[in-house]
């Protein structure tokens, strides 16, 4: 149950009392994207509540859902007053682009990027697995990788991934042996493909597998480790693991390394336990879209950037400044079911 349903919120946010700081928050409340746009929102509102917001009573958030309607400058135009000091939101990327293009007269932290297109005024926080890249190759690099094999399903997902490790690969002078297609349909399904990937010549030379669809990592890590006796590395994007998940599916991942949210890793931040009881999350990528919103509350207070800030927050450490904001999320291994820190002191083997 979210927290709105349980009645932490609704009517005392949008009640404007006197010389009002409006916050405008932009999120799919309806349409396809609601259950994203309600994890952030908890996450959003826990933050609000764990830093005393409700407690300001000069502070309104002005919550309007984006889900039901196209016209995000219409909705914009209807939600912004006299006292609106910063709009939160849109999440999708269709909308943030309109944003873009007409941004309001007030600071927006958008909830997606679009192409990281700079625009004065607009600072663009998103969870994207091509922020991820970077780290990712920086992390195999420093564990002396240097020939990675791509493993991957033959779709539009794969590819994409694919392409962006290619770039964050080969910009760091790594060598890219020829891809190989995972066949989860053929006879014999992954393990036949694995089979025949662990007799292809180019394997012996491989030092690493990138798993280009990380939603395959549950069958492709334990059936990796049953046909080897050294199973090479395996590195993939952070929708492999769902923190959520049972602890015995959890530790069929041990070994996987990837770079993600430290909120999956720490159970240290104060918001964990209040959207544990009031509004605990079906899967990993809810409970990475709470942290989001967490973090984009705690970010909004800092806008509009005046001077170069870097924070370690719950979905990695963000670099903010006047132009705009950079997230890098933190590398981590799985390890007994539990992501670790990936560093140079704690590189562990399988």
């Amino acid at each position: 149950m979210s927290i709105i349903r349980t009645g932490l919120l609704l009517s005392a946010l949008i009640a404007s009392p006197v010389l009002a700081e409006d916050i405008v928050v932009l999120l799919p409340q309806s349409g396809p994207a609601a259950k994203a746009g309600s994890a952030v929102r908890d996450g959003l509102l826990a933050g609000y509540y764990q830093t005393g917001g409700h407690r300001n009573a000069s502070l309104v958030l002005n919550f309007r859902d984006t889900g039901s309607q196209n016209n995000i400058k219409a909705i914009l135009d209807s939600a912004m007053t006299p006292d609106t000091r910063l709009v939160i939101g849109p999440l999708l990327r269709d909308q943030v682009s309109a944003v873009l293009a007409s941004p309001p007269s007030a600071p927006v932290l958008a909830l997606n990027d679009v192409d990281h297109l700079a625009v004065p005024g607009v600072w663009e926080f998103a969870l994207s697995p091509d922020d991820e890249m970077a780290p990712l190759a920086e992390a195999m690099k420093q564990d002396g990788i240097q020939r990675v094999r791509i493993l991957m399903q033959a779709d539009e997902s794969g590819e994409r991934l694919r392409q962006a490790f290619e770039m964050a690969w080969e910009s760091r002078n790594g060598q890219l042996l020829p891809a190989f297609a995972l066949q989860e349909s053929s006879q014999g399904g992954i393990s036949a493909s694995l089979r025949q990937l662990l007799a292809s010549p180019d394997t012996a030379r491989t030092q690493a597998f990138f798993l280009a669809t990380p939603s395959l990592a549950l069958q492709v890590m334990p059936l990796l480790a049953f046909y080897q006796k050294q199973p090479l590395k395996v590195y993939t994007t952070s929708p492999a693991f769902d923190e959520i998940a049972p602890a015995l599916q959890r530790r069929d991942l041990n070994g996987l390394r990837f770079c993600g949210a430290p909120w999956s890793m720490e159970n240290r931040w104060p918001e964990q336990p209040l959207l544990a009881a009031a509004s605990p999350p079906d899967s990993g990528s809810f409970n990475r879209l709470q942290a989001f919103g967490a973090d984009a509350w705690s970010l909004q207070r800092l806008l509009p950037a005046r001077k170069p800030l870097t924070l370690s927050l719950r979905t990695g450490n963000i670099a903010l400044d006047a132009n705009g904001l950079q997230r890098t999320p933190v590398c981590m291994e799985i390890l007994d079911g539990t992501p670790r820190p990936l560093t140079p002191n704690l590189r562990t083997s399988r």
